[in-house]
């Protein structure tokens, strides 16, 4: 009897992850790419005043462009998933197999999200480097690679329904995008433009509409990851609320599109039902008002 269970759909996802070549050139690309900030950014004189102050910059910048590229290369990796099963058509053999439906989709997200880690990790020492200038401490860097786990991982869930929703791995990849971007950063510019419009109808100023509204602002962890960077939140929020504000946000949004999979994995042919009952209720209706086979038309009887 074994203790744990076993996932074999996982093992075989991981390992041909590894074995493409796409990932081997993407983790060198990204290591590459954040090496280079820190060498470009050193300083001359790296024992003299403001080098720490210059360390923080850098950092900041470094954080920023790895938690736009890791948003950026998620869909790539959870967005065929499952519709590229469905191009295949393997997705029903998924299902004909003693695999429970769950275990199908935790072993396709552990499977597309467990790479972009160990990207995530390949990067450490690059940023690392930054440590020896002062200015940051290991708690901040702590922090700032945690935040971009959870939005890696809440992303990849995000694509992942996307995924299950999509019968095209390119429709999948467009759609999740686009919702990757709207749910990490698209709603904050939402809300923001609903200010500046609001300010300018209501003749209220922006600071105050901001104050009232300030829990949206939780909702970017691009927001959150400043906020830690720069050392302070606005308002009356504090760095420590803002971090715990996003990672409930991300909880919520992450729960609720795992949920929608589990469901939807136990009903794969569930889109094919519906269009059916569509075409079913449609022929009902031209049925209705056609006329029999064999019978003359009105204007023949007349």
């Amino acid at each position: 009897m074994r203790l744990f269970p076993e996932f074999p759909l996982l093992r075989r996802e991981f390992i041909a992850v590894l074995r493409t070549r796409r990932a081997i050139w993407l983790m060198a690309l990204i290591v590459a790419t954040s090496t280079l900030i820190p060498l470009i950014s050193w300083p001359d004189e790296y024992l003299t005043f403001g080098s720490a102050y210059r360390a923080r910059e850098v950092f900041a910048a470094f954080s920023v462009v790895q938690l736009s590229m890791t948003l950026l290369i998620v869909p790539v990796f959870t967005a065929g998933a499952i519709a590229g099963e469905r191009e295949r058509g393997t997705y029903e053999m998924l299902h004909s197999t003693l695999l429970p439906p769950s275990s199908i989709v935790f072993s396709k997200l552990l499977a597309s999200i467990g790479y972009l880690i160990l990207v995530l990790i390949a990067t450490s020492p690059c940023v690392s480097v930054l440590f020896l200038l002062g200015g940051i401490g290991f708690e901040q860097i702590a922090t700032v690679y945690g935040l971009t786990a959870v939005a890696l991982v809440s992303s990849g869930i995000v694509g992942l329904a996307i995924s299950m929703r999509s019968r095209r791995t390119v429709h999948a990849i467009l759609r999740s995008i686009a919702w990757v971007a709207f749910w990490n950063i698209g709603l904050l510019f939402g809300f923001m433009l609903l200010v500046m419009i609001l300010s300018e109808v209501v003749s209220v100023s922006p600071n105050s509409l901001l104050r009232s509204f300030e829990l949206v602002l939780c909702c970017s962890p691009f927001f959150a990851m400043m906020s830690l960077l720069m050392g302070g939140g606005p308002g009356s929020f504090s760095v420590f609320e803002l971090i715990v504000g996003y990672l409930v946000y991300a909880g919520v949004l992450s729960a609720a599109h795992l949920g929608y999979m589990l469901w939807r994995v136990r009903t794969p042919e569930i889109a094919v039902r519906r269009k059916e009952r569509r075409t079913v209720l449609l022929t009902r209706v031209l049925a209705r008002f056609a006329r029999p086979p064999g019978r003359p038309t009105a204007f023949t009887r007349w």
